[in-house]
């Protein structure tokens, strides 16, 4: 039973689908207690080197 900083809920900002999740993870296995919530704020990743960015990285973390 532990919460992060004696919080209920936590609002995480991200600014692409699935940066919070891997950057926090550790973090949110700990404290089990508090609820995190992400706020996405881009539904696609930037334009990389081939054409997945057009499948959107939205779409990849929900096909997981």
């Amino acid at each position: 039973m532990s919460k992060l900083l004696n919080f209920n809920k936590v609002l995480c900002i991200s600014p692409h689908p699935d940066d919070v999740e891997l950057a926090m993870l550790g973090t949110i296995m700990k404290y089990t207690d508090t609820e995190f919530h992400v706020l996405c704020l881009t539904i696609c990743g930037a334009k990389g080197f081939d054409d997945s960015y057009k499948l959107g990285r939205a779409d990849e973390v929900m096909a997981l």
